[in-house]
């Protein structure tokens, strides 16, 4: 097998027709057990999709990542580190003998491992110390960005490892590619959008985004308004469970479309109002599946684990305006009128401000729980990322400020 075909995920695009019925995973006495009698892992939400969620939110907090001088050059300087070791690699992979190149690959491979379990600890590390109060949000936001730069890192250098080897023409173990290729899906290298945009902010290339974060010691949720889109992460680490069987590849020639099912069990709205189709990607044998559904106030892409059969890395992308209101709490003074429209925990929240006798629009400051999250604007709306459980919006505009407790 071409070395680069190893490490190109398959994609399929597979009717929703195809996905009905229950995925089922072998058992060790042969019989296929449904992964449906697991746990789910997300949280269900009526009349729009589901989302990947930690199954307690020890604590929240909005964050404005400002530009951070030192955070900016210490990211520059990981990328720049990062060449230099793609330089070192060509280097020597050039100068070495054709027999010995798939040694320098599997001591490339095993350098790799080794920084993305360091990663993995102090990403462990991090989370408890901020689900448990010793650690600022401000900090443990900038540091977050530094660990997704760094595993941005070792995803560009594994993926210029494929390319040169591919290039070269020489023969790599099929153990080996797939090794490579796994180590591209751990939870370190995988995308998040809402950290790309904190790093961007603090390296004063963007405007800062505000910044919703939700903490457990199992696992994190970020979220963000930008452009009119609410973007949403959720990363779960202990669901990526890499050292676990396959499950769905324990029916032989089936995996893709059991992994496609257990999607649909997962996110049954998301399928059922589908546009195109669920989309799934296979990446090699490493027994991780990407689910796409498009749908028509947003985009779902979720990373399912064969090991655990759990989603563990999920990114929404939302227009607020399509997702269903489930509260409205309205809070009136003879200076100010105040809205707040509710959805769903980590989920947008509308708030609206305007003066009571003209129905005018406000332009006001609002803060969730004490902390700014931005201004309603010329128009007298403000769309935020709504707090887990309950939370106090306060709205100010000159001398006046009205209070409203939700729920």
């Amino acid at each position: 097998m071409p070395w680069k075909s190893a490490l190109v995920a398959l994609t399929l695009l597979v009717a929703v027709g195809a996905a009905v019925g229950t995925a089922g995973a072998v058992t060790n006495d042969g019989d296929v057990r449904a992964v449906d009698d697991q746990p789910r892992a997300v949280s269900t939400v009526p009349n729009t999709t589901n989302y990947l969620s930690p199954e307690t939110t020890d604590r929240t907090s909005f964050v404005r990542g400002d530009v951070d001088v030192t955070a900016a050059a210490g990211a520059s300087a990981q990328r720049l580190q990062g060449q230099y070791e793609r330089n070192v690699f060509d280097t020597r992979f050039e100068s070495t003998p054709e027999d010995e190149q798939v040694d320098l690959v599997r001591e490339t491979a095993d350098s790799t491992d080794a920084r993305l379990d360091r990663l993995a600890t102090r990403y462990e590390v991090l989370l408890t110390a901020y689900s448990n109060g010793s650690l600022s949000p401000g900090t443990f936001l900038r540091r977050v960005a530094r660990l997704s730069v760094d595993g941005e890192v070792a995803r560009s250098n594994l993926e210029h490892v494929s390319e040169r080897v591919d290039d070269s023409g020489t023969s790599v173990p099929v153990t080996l590619e797939t090794r490579i290729t796994d180590l591209q899906t751990t939870p370190a290298t995988l995308p998040d959008p809402v950290v790309d945009r904190t790093e961007a902010g603090l390296a004063g290339q963007r405007d800062p985004p505000v910044v919703y974060t939700g903490s457990a010691g199992s696992g994190l949720v970020l979220a963000t308004v930008d452009d009119g889109e609410l973007i949403r992460t959720a990363t779960i680490p202990g669901d990526y469970a890499p050292d676990q069987p396959d499950q769905f590849a324990q029916a032989e020639g089936r995996e893709v479309i059991l992994a496609l099912q257990r999607g649909g069990e997962l996110y049954p709205w998301a399928y059922d109002n589908n546009i195109g189709g669920p989309q799934i990607r296979g990446f090699g044998n490493t027994g991780i599946y990407l689910i796409r559904v498009n749908y028509g106030h947003g985009t779902l892409q979720t990373y399912l684990s064969g090991g655990s059969g759990q989603p563990f890395h999920e990114i929404q992308t939302t227009n607020p305006e399509g997702v269903p209101v489930t509260d409205t709490t309205v809070r009136a003074t003879d200076s100010l009128n105040v809205t707040v429209e509710t959805t769903t925990d980590s989920g947008p929240m509308r708030i609206t401000l305007i003066q009571p006798s003209t129905n005018a629009p406000l332009n006001g400051t609002v803060s969730v729980d004490g902390q700014v999250v931005g201004r309603t604007g010329d128009d007298g709306t403000l769309w935020t990322v709504q707090p887990a459980g309950q939370f106090r919006v306060n709205v100010t505009d000159g001398p006046n400020s009205v209070e409203v407790a939700v729920p």
